[in-house]
């Protein structure tokens, strides 16, 4: 059995229970935050600002616009009522077997333009490389022949090998890039030909995966939702005739309404 010691507490009593007390507080578990997955998904269409989700009664999520700017009277929307409103916006670039024969080849054409692009950044980034390493190699020499002081070497040398660090980083993202984009285009080609099914078998923060794939921005306005499609499902939302279907600039399919009502 211990006896109560006689010597001076190192710290004071109140102070040990405090920094328990906060301890506790830390590791108290805490209850799962519920997802919000349409949040910062769109933007209002009355004053631009982004649109943030909450819960009502525990149970209950709206939409509504941030109010950033000040309000601007962008109505609440229920979860459920926004998810069938997107189910209208993915439904509109669903296609068929005949569509997609076209969108694959305007996939490989988009994809023979940005291989070219990747191609000759990754050849100029090697050159440079190249060239900081004849640099390095010749500085070297001249260290080993006295023409060149070791702190003066030393430093130059560290100097060239950051920058060839941060060529070859670059280097690296451009071959990713160039890989990745046609294996994603096609993914989500395959994943558009049943994209309404999939849409509305999804939770909602599948549905959220689906929709950041299609949509490269989309605005509300009361209930009313205005999609800008990514390329190439700008063109399936706009229906435009076959010999249409070739690589271009995402586009917004709601400029055409907005100049007709204005």
């Amino acid at each position: 059995m211990y006896s109560k010691g006689n010597h001076e507490p190192i710290i004071a009593k109140e102070l040990f229970d405090a920094v328990q007390e906060a301890f506790d507080r830390h590791n108290k578990p805490k209850g799962r935050k519920r997802q919000l997955p349409f949040a910062s998904l769109l933007t209002c269409g009355r004053c631009g600002c982004s649109i943030t989700g909450e819960m009502h009664k525990g149970r209950f999520v709206y939409y509504r616009c941030t109010g950033f700017k000040g309000k601007c009277g962008q109505p609440y929307v229920r979860q459920e009522v926004l998810a069938e409103k997107l189910a209208e916006v993915v439904h509109a670039v669903q296609i068929d077997e005949e569509l997609v024969a076209m969108v694959r080849e305007s996939l490989r054409k988009s994809h023979e333009e940005e291989k070219a692009y990747h191609d000759g950044q990754i050849s100029s980034l090697q050159a440079r490389y190249n060239q900081l390493q004849n640099r390095i190699d010749q500085m070297y020499v001249d260290k080993l022949d006295g023409r060149v002081a070791e702190d003066f070497w030393r430093q130059k040398s560290e100097e060239w090998r950051r920058e060839q660090e941060q060529l070859q980083d670059r280097i690296t993202k451009h071959r990713q890039a160039n890989m990745a984009y046609l294996k994603e285009g096609v993914r989500i080609l395959e994943q558009t030909q049943r994209a309404v099914a999939l849409y509305l078998e999804q939770t909602p923060e599948e549905q959220r995966r689906l929709l950041n794939l299609l949509l490269l921005n989309c605005t509300l306005k009361d209930v009313t939702l205005c999609p800008t499609y990514r390329e190439p499902f700008d063109l399936l939302a706009k229906g435009l005739p076959k010999q249409d279907w070739r690589p271009r600039r995402d586009s917004n399919p709601c400029r055409g309404l907005e100049r007709a009502v204005s």
